[in-house]
């Protein structure tokens, strides 16, 4: 049977009256026994955890599937010892797959948790159970095996020395039409395009036309004037401090599936009176660098963008089915879709962008393969463009980040790796060039579930693994750790940390102390293992990631200040706790209006709760975080504060979310 047959098979509606039907009340002392190709339908409540078992022999490899119904799912895998071994959460809605391997022999257990404390319904299967493959491209073929036909899926390709030693593709890229995807599928690149528009900036320089240390200004004269010198190379290391163009957007009342026009994001972008921070001070990802940067390219070279790059890049390296998409009514032969799971099974996921420099890169696998050759040969741009494009970026403080010229620079398994990702809608990409053995992995995903990221690492270490050393520096950090993560985590230093945390101008993390170790778990992600470093000093368990938690110590009581480590240093603060009674949430009320995004949002009370109300995004409920701030449980509201003027009243409203720092918005009535 074909993965995901029968669940696929049903419909959501079945599944649910099923489900109205047959309910198993399931608690961690008593797991239930799985078996492969059995669907079992349950429930979740509040602070339940269910737990099931399955019995395995040694090296199998192990899919499965939870369908989530009406209820975000963490799945996680625990090994015979006990170990927690991996652990899943995706999607909010619709298929969570999972997958592991068997390192011995014995009695596995698979736990169902709810995301946050939520409740709904679910179904679980085991879908594939096999030995594990003994060759690269057998275990690829495992790790890919959940996308199919009528499913999206994806590419993954293995390129040494220029050329494609290993190339496949899986699933659908149209599955309206059913049109398989190949290496010859044309892919939207996400921010991988960052990379492309960089290479376009150190060529000029290169050329002498431009300086990478240039103001923005010598060539953007209508960005406003913020009184700090931004250059172009902070515009290419994400440290200008420039808000971020698609929060900005989202904020303003569009839509992320809109059309989409350059000179929408524009507009925005010129129209902003405020920077994140100091240029150069942090990094902090930001879109509009490389917009702006496209636009820098077009006024250098009296060409646009789009046709610059076609006649300098792509076309030189024989790439020639590469495009910058522009133009969102252009059509493009037997190019990929984009498409997400929903609580009614799978759908389209909209992309109608039409602007470029941050995104909007199409291309293949075939022409990825001549772009990570270029890196080797520097057969366009010459050395010094190849070099200059892996300096990384310095902080005023004179902390090196990773972030390079559009490509993140750091190690694999003691390999030199140069990388960068990519999401938009459903597409997910990876590219990744070792160039110390002249190879790379190129991996596109046309659904949203897709995790480029692991699938590219995971390719690497099976295709590369006689170049990779065990020991690294990573490697012994994880030793490090867990040296440390076997000891006893102290009571009191647990108690001293545990709760809410706000990172500054960021989102909410939340740490807890859960059967002696310490969690941490950020607002809308899956929670994570703090894994001891030292006394007051932990890294969040992501194998993908380097982020580190250091707490501040205290004369007594509890902590109350940290800093969480990730390309440069954030501080974090704790938060304390805040419940406004009516009166005091009346004093918000009102409707506020913002010049920099020429939008309204009207604040309201409703039933003793404070609403937030906008004409396109609809109406939400606003959750007291600190005195007059409040969570607005959106990616693109984050964080609201009110202040007073002089007359006390509260007549200003800002916003901050992950990339847009203290909006602001006046009272107007």
């Amino acid at each position: 049977m074909k993965p995901n047959k029968l669940i696929t098979g049903l419909s959501i509606l079945v599944l649910q009256l099923i489900l109205s039907f047959q309910v198993w009340a399931i608690t961690e002392a008593q797991p239930t026994e799985l078996q492969k190709d059995n669907v079992i339908l349950n429930q979740l409540k509040t602070g339940d955890n269910h737990l099931y078992s399955f019995t395995l022999p040694k090296d199998q490899f192990i899919r499965g599937e939870a369908m989530q119904i009406g209820v975000d799912l963490i799945v996680t895998i625990i090994d015979p010892t006990g170990k927690e071994i991996d652990s899943f959460d995706g999607p909010a809605t619709g298929s969570e797959v999972f997958h592991f391997e068997s390192d011995v022999a014995g009695k596995y257990l698979l736990k169902i948790s709810p995301f946050k404390q939520s409740e709904g319904k679910y179904s679980l299967q085991i879908t594939y159970s096999e030995p594990i493959a003994t060759t690269p491209e057998g275990k690829i073929d495992q790790l890919m095996g959940i996308y199919g036909d009528g499913t999206p899926g994806g590419v993954v390709a293995i390129v040494r020395k220029g050329k494609i030693a290993y190339s496949k593709g899986y699933g659908m890229a149209n599955v309206e039409y059913d049109i398989a995807n190949t290496i010859a599928t044309p892919y939207h690149m996400a921010s991988v395009s960052k990379q492309f528009t960089a290479f376009a900036i150190a060529m000029l320089a290169e050329q002498g036309k431009l300086s990478i240390d240039d103001d923005v200004h010598q060539y953007l004269p209508q960005l406003p004037d913020f009184g700090q010198k931004i250059t172009l190379r902070h515009l290419l290391n994400h440290t200008s401090g420039l808000r971020d163009h698609w929060n900005l957007w989202a904020m303003s009342g569009g839509q992320m599936d809109d059309v989409i026009r350059q000179q929408d994001l524009l507009a925005l972008i010129y129209r902003q009176q405020e920077l994140n921070f100091t240029p150069g001070d942090e990094f902090l990802y930001s879109n509009t660098g490389y917009l702006l940067l496209s636009e820098v390219v077009s006024k250098v070279s009296g060409e646009p963008f789009a046709k610059w790059m076609q006649s300098n890049v792509f076309k030189p390296l024989g790439m020639n089915s590469t495009q910058i998409y522009d133009n969102h009514e252009r059509i493009v032969k037997g190019r990929a879709y984009s498409y997400q799971n929903t609580e009614e099974g799978l759908s389209k996921s909209v992309l109608s962008y039409a602007n470029s420099g941050a995104t909007s890169l199409f291309t293949t696998a075939e022409d990825l393969a001549l772009w990570l050759h270029n890196f080797h040969t520097a057969k366009v741009g010459g050395p010094e463009v190849i070099k200059a494009m892996q300096v990384q970026g310095v902080l005023n403080n004179g902390e090196t980040i990773k972030y390079a010229l559009g490509l993140s620079i750091g190690k694999h398994n003691g390999l030199r790796k140069i990388s960068h990702g990519g999401a938009d809608a459903g597409f997910r990409t990876m590219l990744a060039y070792y160039p110390e053995i002249e190879s790379g992995v190129i991996v596109l995903g046309n659904i949203a579930s897709f995790q480029p990221g692991f699938i590219s690492d995971t390719a690497a270490e099976l295709f590369f693994a006689q170049h990779m050393t065990e020991h690294t520096k990573q490697d012994s950090e994880k030793s490090e750790t867990a040296s440390h993560a076997n000891s006893t985590i102290p009571e009191e230093v647990a108690h001293a940390v545990i709760g809410k945390w706000s990172i500054e101008n960021g989102p909410e993390l939340v740490i807890s102390f859960e059967q002696r170790v310490l969690f941490a778990q950020l607002e809308n992600r899956p929670k994570r293992k703090l894994l001891p470093l030292g006394e007051l000093l932990f890294r969040v368990d992501m194998n993908d990631m380097d982020i580190k938690i250091q707490f501040e110590s205290a004369v007594e009581g509890k902590i109350n200040h940290g800093t969480l480590h990730q390309n440069g240093g954030m501080p974090m603060k704790r938060l304390r706790g805040w419940q406004p009674d009516t009166k005091q949430l009346t004093q918000y009320t009102g409707r506020y209006f913002s010049e920099e995004l020429e939008t309204f949002y009207v604040i309201e009370l409703e039933d003793e709760n404070l609403m937030i109300k906008h004409i396109r995004h609809g109406d939400f409920k606003l959750t007291p975080k600190e005195k007059h701030s409040f969570n607005a449980g959106r990616w693109y509201l984050g964080e609201i504060t009110f202040t007073q003027n002089e007359s006390g009243e509260f007549s200003l409203m800002k916003m901050t979310n992950g990339r847009v720092r203290n909006l602001l918005f006046e009272k107007v009535e």
